[in-house]
């Protein structure tokens, strides 16, 4: 089954309500749309963060498949791989991965997949120029090709997986720095209705069969939070958000993988959301 996405029109029009674009910044909305393969996941995870980092040069990378995380045991014996231009482009575990260790260590499973994992991503990594130009450098091409190889088998073993882990966007946006991304806001009083709207659009790609939404970023927590329920202060940790008459637990937090989440912090937001989710006390 090919992915499936929201076309990125969508998302960028809900961007361009809550950010100001013009000709000098055009070029840094993102490219990248949110990507789902079904809507009938056995465990579906929703991550969503501020904005996606970065600048124009990022922006245009966009259109290549990025492959969030793979477990190092799949690919720590390719030879040379420190040698790939950009790797980070493809993966990056510095970030992804405490996504991955917290949604594995809620379930108590193995048994994961990323939004990428589809019957079609065998197409899409053959037709990445980068993983298929002929490359003068011998090592560099042996190590390109040994990746692919693995991330094609990680995909074959994965794909079926029960636990999927879904990645979205408040804003459509490359910024790294945060507060220039604040100047853009267009504080006007549909702000935090659009805020909404962006996500229940993401809610509404998978007809809300989702298991909980964690928000890994600070200010995007206090953006959703007043958004969903009003208020400025937060008086809780988490949220029972009422979609379409279902109960979507959003449990709000700081970005899992810049230190400010420790590891006391981080058991603590898993007994929560197992209390919460899995009924687990």
């Amino acid at each position: 089954m090919d992915s499936k996405t929201y076309t990125n029109n969508e998302f960028v029009k809900i961007t361009k309500s809550l950010i100001k674009i013009d000709d000098e910044n055009k070029n840094l909305i993102s490219n990248r749309d949110f990507m789902y393969n079904r809507t009938d996941y056995k465990h579906c995870v929703l991550i969503m963060r501020l904005n996606p980092a970065g600048n124009e040069t990022d922006a245009k990378f966009d259109k290549y498949f990025h492959l969030r995380y793979i477990p190092e045991n799949k690919i720590s014996e390719i030879k040379h791989l420190n040698k790939i231009k950009n790797i980070n482009k493809y993966s990056y575990s510095k970030y992804y991965k405490p996504i991955y260790e917290i949604v594995k260590t809620v379930y108590d499973t193995i048994s994961i997949k990323w939004d990428w994992c589809n019957d079609g991503f065998e197409k899409v990594i053959n037709e990445n120029p980068d993983f298929n130009r002929d490359l003068e450098d011998v090592k560099l091409n042996e190590a390109l090709r040994n990746y692919k190889e693995k991330i094609i088998e990680y995909n074959n073993e994965s794909k079926n997986n029960d636990v999927v882990i879904l990645l979205g966007e408040l804003f459509y946006y490359h910024e790294t720095n945060s507060s220039k991304l604040e100047q853009l806001y267009i504080q006007n009083e549909d702000f935090y209705n659009n805020i909404k709207c962006m996500f229940n659009k993401h809610l509404d790609s998978v007809k809300g069969n989702i298991d909980f939404v964690y928000i890994n970023n600070g200010k995007a927590s206090k953006l959703l939070y007043k958004s969903l329920t009003g208020e400025d202060d937060f008086a809780t940790t988490y949220y029972m958000y009422k979609y379409n008459g279902k109960d979507v637990p959003v449990f709000f937090g700081g970005m899992l993988s810049n230190g400010v989440t420790d590891i006391f912090s981080k058991l603590r937001l898993i007994n929560e959301i197992r209390t919460v989710v899995l009924n687990e006390q």
